[in-house]
Order: structure tokens, then C-alpha cells, then sequence
């Protein structure tokens, strides 16, 4: 599914992301972690992102993942 992923994509997804989706192949993000730093303001906040949910890789029906991104690109 990561080659295919990447081939979709054209890109080559960076290894703590597919260190991620080993650990979490998609869903919720757990309250203790549901933001990702910055360095500087967003419009969600002075030092941070949202991080809430977490786009896998992989056909399941009723998910988005990571493969539908030319459709939601296009949509």
C-alpha cells in the first residue's frame, strides 16, 4: 500500500510518518497529542496546528485515506 501510496502521490513519504502508520494506520489522534508545533503563528493558534485525525493508508469502506487524495484534490 506505501508503494502504491507513493506512486498515487508522486512522492516519497517521509519515514516518521510511515513510522506512524505502523504504530496507527489512521483514525482519532489521542487528546495528549492532537497538536503539532510551530515556530510560528497559524490561525488556529500563536504555536500550533490541529492534529485530530490521522488520514492511513489503505481501502476501508466508510475512510478516506491517504490513496483518495487525487479525488479530494479534485473534489
Amino acid at each position: 500500500m506505501v508503494r502504491e501510496a507513493e506512486r498515487l502521490l508522486g512522492v516519497t513519504l517521509p519515514s516518521a510518518l510511515l513510522d506512524l502508520l505502523r504504530v496507527q494506520n489512521g483514525g482519532s489522534v489521542a487528546a495528549d497529542h492532537d497538536a503539532f508545533p510551530t515556530s510560528r503563528p497559524t490561525l488556529w493558534s500563536e504555536d500550533h496546528v490541529p492534529f485530530d485525525d490521522l488520514m492511513g493508508i489503505g481501502r476501508r469502506d466508510g475512510m478516506i485515506s491517504l490513496l483518495d487524495t487525487p479525488y479530494l484534490i479534485e473534489e
